[in-house]
């Protein structure tokens, strides 16, 4: 229903490349496609385009924090990085996609230590 206001925020995300530098093309692509699926996400259910654009708005910045943290990840702790983008590939539609919050608890999480 907010197809141009969804195009828009997608096209701010796939145009800064800060977001992904440290991440592959196909890397890139799962993360851009949850962020793109989450923000749809979020401004369907908004009445109108006004309140639409106001709900894109302040979730593009929460979804543009967590992509950072993403890439930074990918950067500091790259063996680390396929287990992230699994989660977000691997959310299936009927199930609820993680937020950009609950991604950003996920790099946090400290590591399993190996066993003995």
């Amino acid at each position: 229903m907010h197809n141009a206001i969804l195009q828009s925020v997608a096209e701010q995300l796939m145009e800064d490349e800060r977001l992904r530098s440290h991440l592959d093309d196909d890397e890139a692509k799962i993360v851009l496609d949850w962020a793109i699926e989450w923000l749809g996400a979020q401004i369907a259910p908004a009445a109108d385009a006004p309140a639409a654009a106001q709900i894109a708005g302040a979730e593009l910045a929460r979804v543009r924090d967590a992509l950072r943290a993403v890439n930074a990840f990918a950067r500091e702790q790259r063996a680390a990085v396929p287990k992230i983008l699994a989660a977000l590939r691997d959310a299936q539609p009927s199930q609820r996609l993680p937020s950009p919050a609950q991604l950003t608890d996920m790099l946090n999480a400290p590591a399993p230590r190996a066993s003995r």
